[in-house]
């Protein structure tokens, strides 16, 4: 016995819409990513491939993209959340860093644990962070990433993200 197709479209638009992927990136798609140099033709190929070897139940790695602001980063990653969604099934979670930031600083006002907010996030297929590293730096800040990060591994989830700052040692203090 399977699900009729109708069935699989109306949870792919369900998880289409719970998915919160901002109104802003409503056309953001692969096909309407238009590479300008060679570096974003290469970073489109990786996460086309990256979308070709994900397997939901299966270990799958992770994906940072990063770079200078406005290069198509948030796009792109965009692309691929809706690509798992549609083309999958596959349940996603877009957040802003900040925006996460701020929804637990204010759970924590109506007296909600760590635990119960990060959730949702820690359970969801594929959670797509972006802007990671645009903050403050503040031991909290590390502390909730790093709970993130821990319960996703665990759990064999991968996260994507995006970060203006480029991989290598920490040049701060």
């Amino acid at each position: 016995v399977r699900r009729c197709h109708c069935q699989h479209l109306k949870v792919r638009i369900r998880r289409l819409s719970e998915s919160d992927i901002p109104a802003r990136h409503d056309k953001s798609t692969r096909l309407s990513f238009k590479p300008t140099n060679h570096a974003q033709t290469a970073v489109l190929a990786r996460v086309s491939s990256w979308l070709k070897a994900y397997n939901a139940g299966e270990t799958n790695r992770g994906l940072i993209l990063y770079g200078d602001v406005g290069r198509g980063k948030t796009h792109l990653m965009v692309a691929l959340l809706r690509d798992l969604i549609v083309q999958r099934g596959t349940s996603v979670r877009f957040v802003e860093f900040s925006h996460l930031l701020a929804d637990l600083k204010s759970g924590f006002q109506h007296r909600q644990s760590t635990s119960a907010l990060l959730k949702p996030l820690s359970e969801v297929q594929v959670l797509g962070i972006d802007e990671l590293g645009k903050g403050r730096n503040t031991s909290f800040e590390g502390t909730i990433l790093d709970e993130l990060v821990s319960r996703r591994y665990n759990a064999d989830l991968p996260i994507l993200g995006t970060t203006n700052y480029a991989p290598g040692p920490s040049t701060g203090s």
